[in-house]
């Protein structure tokens, strides 16, 4: 009765993977802007890998919870005993798709994720299309990045495995030579921390989380970065970077973004804050990333037990 053909299995694995993830996904949700308000006190870098390890959450604990649903001598210790007719013993997750109401739900989750896969696909291919026409629009410079003839004050790096820097004409004009030095610091720090990778995998980790919430942790993550590159080209030269920001200010209100003053302003003053906490710390900033890091475990934990307590018993019931 529970022998399961190897379809079977996968299909079970598939549809319990993705309703598990989606519900730890929503509760991770509306805990985030409580966590959130404690991240903005702490060292950027602190919360940056707190963020994303945050966000990662959901995924990460219910593959650890679909593997341990698959070996029930393991699963069991955290599962109510309850029995499948006369089967009594510890048993993988028993789903009868032989039933219309369990073919359907098997099928819409098949048809939801194929989707999913496909749109990261046709995303992947775009930004690499994107990277190709912006290889051929610039040109090489002397030095680690590349030019693009524009009047915009722009400066950025694309990828995901191998990010190359960009930077526009019109910026390269206006700035200074250590104006300039300040600002591929920065984006160099963006290229070694593989920055664009961190934001993807949180982009689709948190992809079925409600928009309010979703759209805040990214934007977190995304200051969160821009601090700590901000400090690492600091440590280089922290003058040129303030002389950087307080230029590109001006140049922002002389005419070309009139909402971007405020937030430079604002990582300006980030930038003074993370020095002073860096100047101040008593301990290495390993010891707080190993902070977060133990308490995403805890976290990590917690879920995994409740959703090995609960999973096993919602599965057999949403499709039974």
């Amino acid at each position: 009765m529970m022998e399961d053909s190897l379809l079977t299995t996968i299909l079970n694995q598939v549809f319990g993977w993705v309703v598990l993830t989606v519900l730890l996904s929503w509760i991770s949700a509306i805990g985030y802007p409580l966590i959130s308000r404690t991240l903005v006190k702490k060292e950027a870098g602190q919360s940056a890998l707190f963020s994303l390890l945050y966000g990662l959450l959901a995924p990460a604990a219910t593959t650890v919870t679909m593997i341990l649903l698959s070996l029930p001598a393991l699963s069991f210790i955290f599962v109510i005993d309850h029995c499948h007719a006369t089967h009594c013993a510890p048993h993988t997750v028993h789903m009868q798709k032989e039933t219309i109401k369990g073919a359907m739900l098997v099928s819409l989750i098949l048809v939801l994720l194929l989707c999913v896969s496909v749109i990261m696909l046709m995303q992947l291919l775009k930004s690499r299309q994107k990277l190709k026409l912006l290889g051929q629009l610039s040109k090489k410079s002397t030095a680690a990045f590349r030019i693009v003839d524009s009047p915009a004050h722009l400066a950025w790096c694309v990828g995901l495995i191998r990010p190359q820097i960009y930077l526009s004409s019109g910026l390269i004009d206006a700035l200074s030579p250590k104006q300039i030095e300040a600002v591929l610091a920065h984006e160099l720090a963006h290229v070694v921390r593989k920055d664009n990778l961190r934001k993807w995998l949180l982009h689709w980790a948190t992809f079925v989380w409600p928009s309010r919430f979703k759209h805040q942790i990214r934007r977190d993550l995304a200051h969160y970065i821009e601090q700590i590159c901000d400090v690492m080209a600091a440590k280089v030269n922290s003058l040129a970077v303030v002389d950087t920001l307080e230029r590109y200010d001006s140049l922002t209100k002389s005419g070309f973004n009139s909402s971007e003053p405020s937030y430079l302003e604002s990582r300006r003053e980030k930038l003074e804050q993370e020095l002073n906490i860096h100047c101040g710390q008593k301990a290495a900033p390993l010891v707080y990333r190993l902070q977060s890091i133990g308490i995403m475990m805890f976290l990590g934990g917690a879920a995994i037990i409740l959703s090995v307590h609960f999973g096993h018993h919602l599965l057999e019931w949403l499709l039974r």
